[in-house]
């Protein structure tokens, strides 16, 4: 499988690690029993940015899992329709030149899936193999690009296996069993009563 384009598409709002790991402080305040935990963890997670769909300060304005999956699966289908563009443009191709397409996210859910509703949205073809991928947390994305892998794979053995001929000695074989006696149930007993052309008893 070769990579053919990328494109990606991050949320508007951009701020560093520390300042969300204030916030989520601040917001949690005495549910931390031992503030200095998050503080390590989140400084020793080798990530300096982060960008999220909405400013800071209304995070805290949104509650339930409802209304914030619902925003989820908005902000799912702006960022997915920007990324796929972008990769599109890069290499001339429209949404009706493709043939499938792998989603996976571990953020929200969403049914019908975020994929389908692209297909919907951006004219990829009826018939086009689709593969949702959820619940693998981190590896999701390893997944997503094994299965794209593997059916690269499939798909060139097919069009490379090669199509077998039958030689005149598998048809004479397959003839000499056809005329064997059915009657006995051993088939060691059917193959000793047959004498082959050369005189042999098999």
């Amino acid at each position: 499988m070769r990579i053919a384009s990328v494109g990606t598409a991050f949320p508007a709002h951009r701020y560093p690690q520390a300042v969300i790991t204030e916030a989520l402080k601040e917001r949690m305040q005495d549910k931390l029993e031992i503030p200095g935990v998050m503080n390590r963890l989140h400084s020793n997670c080798g990530v300096d940015f982060r960008h999220i769909m909405f400013p800071l300060d209304t995070l805290g304005t949104i509650s339930g899992f409802g209304p914030m999956n619902d925003l989820w699966i908005k902000g799912a289908l702006e960022l997915g329709q920007q990324a796929i563009w972008k990769a599109l443009d890069h290499v001339g191709l429209e949404p009706s030149d493709i043939s499938a397409i792998f989603f996976t996210s571990v953020t929200g859910i969403a049914c019908p899936s975020i994929d389908a509703r692209l297909v919907n949205l951006m004219g990829f073809p009826k018939d086009i193999k689709r593969t949702p991928i959820f619940g693998l947390g981190c590896v999701a994305g390893a997944a997503g690009s094994e299965s794209r892998r593997l059916r690269t794979v499939r798909r060139r053995r097919r069009r490379r296996r090669p199509r077998r001929r039958r030689d005149s000695v598998s048809r004479k074989a397959d003839e000499r069993r056809r005329s064997l006696p059915t009657r006995h149930c051993n088939p060691l007993h059917v193959l000793s009563r047959h004498r082959a052309s050369d005189g042999m008893e098999y």
